[in-house]
């Protein structure tokens, strides 16, 4: 379910303009942690012992 209301074109339009000169700031942007890589085996090492 979208609770976000969607915006005329004519709205989208105008935010367009007004966005033009702008630039994005480091809070702006999200980057998502890459995920880590299960160990499934066993290191040989762990087998010997």
């Amino acid at each position: 379910m979208k609770k976000k209301t969607s915006l005329s074109e004519e709205d989208q339009e105008l935010f367009r303009q007004l966005m033009v000169g702008t630039r994005k700031i480091k809070q702006d942007t999200i980057v998502h942690r890459p995920l880590r890589k299960k160990i499934t085996e066993v290191p040989t090492r762990r087998l010997i012992q």
